[in-house]
């Protein structure tokens, strides 16, 4: 199997899909508690979408070398 940049983009939007997806459910705050604890996970999510988007560029980097 080869990897391409059509691959490596396929794949990264596959994962962010799943982590905004799994992020619907902490939407709905009925405390404060809860909403700030929903504020942290959607944090989280954040980093985490961008930790994959700095992998698919160091990937597609790789390539071009």
């Amino acid at each position: 199997m080869k990897i391409t940049e059509d691959c490596i983009n396929h794949n990264a939007v596959k994962i962010i899909g799943e982590l905004a997806e799994s992020s619907y459910n902490f939407c709905n705050a009925q405390s404060a508690e809860e909403e700030h604890g929903n504020t942290l996970y959607m944090a989280m999510t954040l980093g985490e979408i961008m930790g994959v988007l700095e992998m698919a560029q160091a990937m597609k980097d790789v390539l071009k070398a």
